[in-house]
């Protein structure tokens, strides 16, 4: 950044008045960057899709291709956001795009030419072109081919059911949709020899003696399943119950924190509790936001600890898990949904 306005100003190494000219002019563009709220969600959905597709298990490479500088004959080319390197050796171009619906139903769109300048610059390199959206109303990631989004008029569109339906986050990039059996409940326990007795006013001063996890009725004793089990309350989409105490002869014993699914299905045995990218957009924009909007762009982690890693073929004992790899269909093929009971 410091080389791109020091060729416009004319800097010269050793000219300490030009660097005072630098240093204000990239205070300027950074105070101005900091209250354009939109453009600095669209920089940070842009890196936390980097994250995701890296934290994932099918990515090889993810590489930013917007960055640095380009020189090119075509003044409408235009650079996508990455470059993407799978296991199996397919490679493709994926532009980002944060969609906040002011109403639920509308459709992502854009312009034919913004799509048309990205495609001019894969095609240089004989690559697809995806697109990535956040729909952040719902916190749920689409990957969808550009060839996907409909005409209407003077704009290309899609709609979120649409997109879900031509998702490619699964047979992609390795995204899948978890179940398991409510309710998730962590129970803290009092340390009954320190001082727990309700005070006249109801409120109580404990020491937690223990820590309890709870899936389906049945208290989890394995570490990695209550690693799973905590990681699944604090990213999952289950709605938190308020804390419920359990309290004997004005003493605590101990409180409840249960999370359960906002709906049910009679019979089936488990409940959806989110997709595994939008659990590490969770955790991202836990690391990310604040109360008063954008903190950083990206946390100070690696890529991997977003997710919490599932071995292949992992069934659980007291967190039984299913796993359902959620494929668009082909054309003339209406059953997209490939369910793995793990």
């Amino acid at each position: 950044m410091v080389n791109a306005v020091g060729k416009k100003s004319g800097f010269k190494i050793g000219d300490e008045e030009g660097e005072a000219r630098i240093l204000a002019s990239l205070s300027e563009s950074y105070h101005k960057t900091k209250i354009n709220t939109g453009l600095l969600h669209g920089r940070r959905t842009e890196a936390m899709f980097g994250y995701i597709a890296a934290s994932l298990s099918k990515c090889k490479l993810v590489k930013q291709e917007d960055s640095g500088d380009i020189y090119t004959a075509s003044p409408t080319l235009r650079v996508p956001d990455y470059h993407l390197v799978m296991q199996d050796g397919s490679e493709f171009y994926v532009e980002v795009k944060n969609f906040h619906q002011g109403n639920p139903l509308d459709p992502f769109q854009v312009t034919p030419s913004y799509l048309e300048s990205l495609l001019e610059y894969v095609a240089l390199f004989d690559k697809r072109l995806k697109l990535a959206i956040y729909w952040s109303r719902w916190n749920i990631w689409t990957l969808v081919p550009v060839e996907t989004l409909a005409t209407n008029g003077g704009r290309r569109e899609i709609g979120f059911t649409d997109a879900t339906k031509a998702n490619e986050m699964s047979s992609v990039l390795g995204d899948f949709l978890l179940a398991t059996t409510p309710p998730l409940v962590l129970r803290l326990n009092a340390d009954q020899t320190k001082p727990r007795q309700l005070d006249s006013s109801g409120e109580v001063v404990f020491t937690i003696g223990a820590v309890e996890f709870y899936c389906g009725g049945q208290r989890v004793d394995d570490n990695f399943e209550r690693n799973l089990a905590f990681y699944l309350m604090l990213h999952g989409d289950w709605d938190e119950k308020p804390p419920t105490p359990t309290i004997n002869s004005g003493q605590l014993d101990s409180i409840d924190f249960e999370y359960n699914p906002k709906e049910t299905t009679p019979g089936q045995g488990f409940e959806m509790i989110g997709w595994l990218s939008s659990m590490a957009s969770h955790r991202y924009n836990d690391l990310t936001l604040s109360e008063s909007g954008v903190e950083r762009l990206s946390p100070d982690i690696e890529p991997d600890s977003l997710v919490f890693h599932i071995p292949p073929g992992y069934k659980g004992q007291r967190v039984p898990l299913w796993r359902f790899i959620v494929n668009p269909p082909k054309k003339g093929v209406e059953s997209p949904v490939d369910p793995t009971d793990t």
